[in-house]
């Protein structure tokens, strides 16, 4: 539901006179928000609490500079008004539904909450389902959840099957992931109540489409917030022993609540709970050395237990990495293991009797064979193929819409026209502006009687034009083309970066492209830096999570000054990002410098 960028149209802040209205209604939909402390919890006593107008953008929609009537702004299926703390943390989402059985443009509102809202009060929803953390990715990007992939709790089990409240039951549940009590998503039941107790009760098939996914931790609603994760209580650790389950109905914990959480968004692009998005977060020598062993073998019972032996070692080192993206929220970084070197790690598996190595030229190693036996393979499942996908599913710019901003300096101009053209209208294009000034220079008669081209400017267009402490009398003339320079000048401006998939992003400040430069490090290596993504609208994390599916080699986002982030990748790679860009991703090599002769060092 909230794939698609969501534009805000307007902020207010609740009135005190309907505050308590708002704090009742959430409370008869959901019982479990009644009382003053649990209300408090997420709307403080004392502090505001605001809305937020917001539409969702589809890939067939057209841009839009505001509404030019407030009838234009009335709800509909994709308008929604989002409530929200004084801190602008979006907590509750309300929207029309069309009623079934009423007359056609009949609809109903349905009010959710969102996972921040769950985060802090998780029994809003009397139906939760857990399931594994691969299964949430797929939910990210749009699929149903089915009945054969989650965990039922006795406890709705038992609700479904004494019945609830038809009247006041909302047809919708939260999911969780297992190993966590944090609800990660929401998602309105496929099945009515009577089809679920059959399929719940002994012997029942379960099967079936469960949840449609309503909102996902990772959406465009999640990212109006602040995009932090609430802590959990962890379980006792265990870590690097546990696996998962394809199936979704049993899980061996491998990790704390917070670390499984973790292992589950990292398909979103998020990284750990208060963590910044995507960067690697740092455990000890021994525990990568420990998931280093565990990855290995992971890797060999799911790529090359079927008569695929030998593998160069260097083929083995690129499974490893795609796997160990798959089953650790670390990165496999063999620098930070007590082996240093990929090589020494296959000798001391070799000791460990793991495996046997064989050398097929100078400096080139092969696994020759693998002990099948070894106890590092006795709780070890292959895992299943990821499922293959159209294409990446990383946001593309296609092309940059200037955004021209009315300031303080030309809000008399643009007031003077329309009175809802405050400070922060915004205009998509210089049509609008060349309107309003047109419609402006007419009411007020500056057009030289001489020349039809030239405008006599008066007082506001002089403090726009010229200087805010000139004063004049008489006739100060300019031509048309020269004034409209110079309130284009004098405007505030963004630019609008949009997507392939027809959904747009606004950023402040001048367009910088994207930037690949090769760069010497620390020993006299070299790295790949991939810069100023983010002034592109796209996010480093899924460019460093797509890139680590291609390239055998470390992939790592940092943090730069200012804020900004970049995607770093191990030796001279551009030749290779050259075809990831241009090629997997069609990007438009006008947004990117760096790549004019890939392969070249810099």
């Amino acid at each position: 539901m909230f794939k698609h960028p969501l534009r805000i149209k307007s902020q207010t802040v609740v009135k005190k006179s309907e505050r308590k209205a708002l704090l009742d209604q959430l409370s008869a939909v959901y019982p479990s928000f009644t009382g003053r402390d649990v209300q408090s919890d997420l709307f403080p006593d004392g502090e505001d609490i605001k809305t937020l107008k917001v539409v969702a953008a589809s890939p067939t929609a057209a841009p839009a500079s505001g509404p030019k009537n407030p009838k234009d702004a009335a709800i509909t299926p994709d308008t929604f008004v989002v409530y929200c703390n004084a801190k602008t943390q979006p907590f509750f989402v309300s929207f029309d539904v069309p009623s079934n059985g009423c007359a056609k443009k009949a609809f109903r509102n349905i009010i959710l909450p969102t996972v921040y809202a769950l985060w802090k009060c998780p029994k809003l929803f009397p139906l939760n389902f857990s399931t594994v953390p691969e299964v949430v990715g797929k939910m990210q990007n749009g699929a149903d959840l089915m009945l054969a992939g989650v965990t039922v709790s006795e406890s709705v089990t038992e609700l479904v099957r004494n019945g609830v409240e038809t009247e006041t039951f909302l047809p919708y549940a939260s999911v969780t992931v297992l190993g966590s009590n944090l609800p990660i998503a929401i998602g309105s039941l496929m099945m009515d109540l009577a089809e679920l107790r059959s399929r719940l009760a002994p012997g029942g098939e379960l099967k079936g489409k469960l949840l449609k996914t309503c909102h996902i931790a990772g959406d465009e609603l999640w990212a109006l917030g602040d995009k932090s994760l609430q802590p959990v209580e962890p379980l006792p650790p265990a870590p690097f022993s546990g696996e998962l389950s394809a199936g979704g109905n049993s899980e061996k914990a491998s990790t704390s609540a917070a670390d499984t959480l973790v292992d589950a968004l990292r398909p979103l692009g998020l990284a750990g709970g208060g963590s910044e998005a995507g960067l690697p977060v740092e455990i000890s020598e021994d525990d990568m050395d420990a998931l280093f062993q565990r990855v290995l073998a992971i890797t060999l019972k799911s790529k090359f237990s079927d008569g695929k032996l030998p593998v160069l070692a260097s083929t083995l080192n690129s499974q490893m990495m795609l796997i160990g993206r798959r089953v650790s929220p670390h990165s496999l970084d063999i620098k930070h293991t007590s082996y240093r070197k990929f090589a020494k790690f296959l000798e001391e598996m070799e000791s460990d009797c793991l495996l046997t190595i064989s050398k097929v030229k100078e400096g080139v190693q092969a696994v020759a064979s693998v002990v099948w036996k070894h106890p590092a393979f006795a709780d070890v499942e292959a895992l299943p193929d990821e499922p293959s996908a159209s294409g990446p599913s990383v946001k593309i710019p296609s092309s940059i819409r200037q955004v021209y901003i009315v300031n303080g300096k030309t809000a008399s101009l643009f007031g003077a026209v329309d009175p809802n053209m405050k400070k922060g209208y915004e205009f998509r294009s210089t049509e609008g502006v060349r309107e309003v000034l047109t419609t402006y220079v007419k009411s007020k008669d500056l057009i030289s009687k001489t020349d039809s081209k030239v405008i006599n400017l008066d007082q506001t267009l002089m403090d726009i034009a010229v200087n805010k402490t000139v004063s004049f009398k008489g006739e100060w003339p300019m031509k048309w083309g020269e004034v409209f320079d110079k309130v284009l000048k004098e405007m505030s401006t963004n630019h609008e970066v949009v997507f392939t998939n027809g959904g747009s992003v606004e950023l402040r400040g001048k367009l910088v492209p994207m930037d690949v430069k090769v760069e010497k490090k620390a020993g006299n290596k070299l790295v790949t830096a991939i810069r100023n993504l983010e002034g592109l609208g796209m996010d480093p994390a899924e460019i460093a999570r797509e890139l680590q599916q291609v390239v055998g080699a470390t992939v790592n986002v940092r943090e730069e000054p200012g804020g900004q982030h970049s995607v770093t990748v191990q030796g001279d790679q551009t030749k290779l990002l050259d075809k990831f860009f241009f090629q997997t991703l069609a990007m438009p090599k006008k947004f990117v410098t760096g790549l004019e002769k890939p392969g070249k060092k810099g």
